[in-house]
Order: structure tokens, then C-alpha cells, then sequence
């Protein structure tokens, strides 16, 4: 009990229960990925992406880690490194249209507009009305002046 009792600290919380975790093992990628979701989701991106690229460091199959590692590096500008984190997720699994449509967004900033419309039409085919690539496709449309009923190529 007085073990227990002792252990009992560092499970307050989710964050002090990962953050243990990484200290105790630090190729706990399933600990690190965790961590870094939290991070991400208090909008802690340099933390998230260091604890995200801890998880792909000690799993470099696992999908959602890159999808998550891309999306920080995204919400905090970084491009390029999303893009290539982008890359990384897609030569594991190429059927997700949420990583179609947010690749997509990061091509949009890198100025790659052709690609970037492929990538919104590539998440269309494979979830047929997906909202996301539909707005986007239609934010690309009005800004070219074109009618948003129209298709764009």
C-alpha cells in the first residue's frame, strides 16, 4: 500500500502519467506519442513535435505518429519538415483523406498549388464529399475569381 501510495504522484494526471513514463523509459513510443497529443492539444507545438519525433525515433511505423508530428510541425509554421513528415506517413498507409486534405494546406503555403489541388482531389476520391477538401477547393476557386460550382483542375 505504502508503495502504491508512493506511485500514486505520478498518475495524477494524463500529462505527469507520460511524463513519468518517458523519464523511466525513454523508448516507451506509445508514452511519447501520448505526450505529445497533450502537447498538441494545449497548443505546445515545439513540445509536441519533439515529443511526436521522440515517438517516431522509437516507432517509425507507426501512421499517427507522423500524421500528428505533421500536423504540429504545420500549426507552427514549419512546412517544409511538415511536408516531409507528410511524406513519411503516406509511404506507410495512403488511404487517409484527412492527411490528403492537410497535406494539401501545407502545399498551399508552400506555394505548390497543383499539387496541392491533386491532394484534395485525391481525399474526394477517397471519401466522396469530404468537407474539408471541398472547402479548400472552393477557398482556391474564389480566390481565382472562378465560380465556386465549377470545377476546378
Amino acid at each position: 500500500a505504502a508503495l502504491a501510495s508512493s506511485h500514486l504522484a505520478h498518475f495524477s494526471d494524463a500529462r505527469s502519467l507520460w511524463t513519468h513514463c518517458v523519464a523511466r523509459n525513454p523508448g516507451a513510443w506509445i508514452a511519447w506519442y501520448n505526450l505529445g497529443n497533450l502537447h498538441a492539444d494545449a497548443r505546445e507545438f515545439p513540445e509536441a513535435i519533439a515529443a511526436h519525433r521522440e515517438a517516431v525515433r522509437a516507432r517509425p511505423d507507426y501512421y499517427r505518429a507522423w500524421f500528428n508530428l505533421a500536423n504540429a510541425l504545420a500549426a507552427s509554421g514549419h512546412w517544409e519538415e511538415a511536408d516531409g513528415a507528410w511524406l513519411a506517413a503516406r509511404a506507410i498507409a495512403d488511404d487517409d483523406p484527412d492527411a490528403a486534405v492537410n497535406r494539401a494546406v501545407v502545399l498551399l503555403h508552400l506555394g505548390r498549388e497543383e499539387e496541392a489541388v491533386a491532394g484534395l482531389h485525391r481525399a474526394l476520391a477517397l471519401e466522396p464529399g469530404k468537407a474539408s477538401a471541398l472547402a479548400n477547393l472552393n477557398a482556391l476557386r474564389t480566390r481565382h475569381g472562378a465560380d465556386p460550382a465549377r470545377s476546378i483542375r
